[in-house]
């Protein structure tokens, strides 16, 4: 399983977007965890995870992380993004994702979800 974190800094309205950048043309991943930070701690803030703009799941404290099943699978052409609010202009919003790549069209490994 392979671990990567991506970064946004926040905005003057306390909001900052982490887009997870496209999963390469024939290939998959399989996120099995997701875990949210902000620098500095702000323990008001919120984050909602969406897929192609629908709601995957919400955390109402940070830090936080999300796990288990079902896992979430994105390929190529999704969008997977983490919207997170209440924080203070210039923080730093920090995801970081566990998840297993594979070939597309075949089945998800979720064995180690």
């Amino acid at each position: 399983m392979s671990s990567t974190a991506f970064t946004a800094q926040a905005g003057s309205d306390g909001t900052a977007t982490v887009t997870i950048p496209p999963v390469l043309s024939g290939l998959q991943w399989t996120i099995s965890q997701s875990s949210i930070e902000s620098i500095p701690l702000r323990g008001g803030a919120s984050c909602t995870t969406k897929l192609n703009g629908n709601m995957v799941t919400t955390s109402q404290v940070i830090p936080a992380t999300a796990s288990g099943a079902p896992a979430i699978n994105v390929q190529a052409g999704d969008v997977l993004t983490y919207q997170f609010a209440g924080l203070t202009q210039g923080d730093t919003a920090k995801v970081t994702i566990f998840y297993n790549e594979s070939q597309w069209g075949s089945p998800p490994n979720y064995s180690w979800v």
